[in-house]
């Protein structure tokens, strides 16, 4: 568990339908991979995932 000690405000670019399935299911702790993005990054990267994601894994699924 990461703990920040000062306010901070995270996006979703990828993989919104999985937290909100993870909710759902009433998950009180959800994997995910946290990246700095600036500028127009996060939206050429939410572009670049939505034309191309990734199917579940095995272990996904």
């Amino acid at each position: 568990m990461i703990k920040s000690t000062r306010s901070v405000k995270y996006r979703i670019p990828d993989g919104a339908h999985r937290w909100h399935a993870y909710k759902e299911i009433g998950a009180t702790e959800i994997p995910v991979h946290i990246i700095t993005l600036d500028g127009l990054a996060p939206l050429l990267y939410a572009a670049k995932k939505a034309i191309g994601p990734l199917q579940l894994s095995e272990e996904e699924a």
